[in-house]
């Protein structure tokens, strides 16, 4: 959180979401996940269903152009906002 003054504290990622996507996630190497099986499609991305470290099963957006990358922080700024249990 930053404030001004003191007063009126505000959360970081609501101000700069992409310094605190950048920052808060790790990456995951392509060539450390295995079982990649792709099982849908967006606008920007391929998603696939695979496991990394510990058959720890995860869902990977592969962006279909480098250009995208700016639509992928988006929808992971709007993501980081959502509290679930998986």
């Amino acid at each position: 959180y930053v404030s001004c003054s003191g007063q009126f504290p505000v959360a970081l990622a609501s101000l700069c979401p992409d310094v605190v996507v950048s920052a808060d996630l790790p990456v995951i190497p392509w060539d450390s996940l295995q079982n990649q099986e792709r099982i849908g499609e967006g606008t920007f991305a391929y998603v696939y269903r695979a496991t990394v470290a510990m058959d720890k099963v995860v869902a990977v957006k592969r962006l279909k152009d480098d250009g995208d990358f700016r639509e992928l922080r988006k929808e992971a700024s709007s993501l980081l906002s959502l509290r679930h249990k998986n």
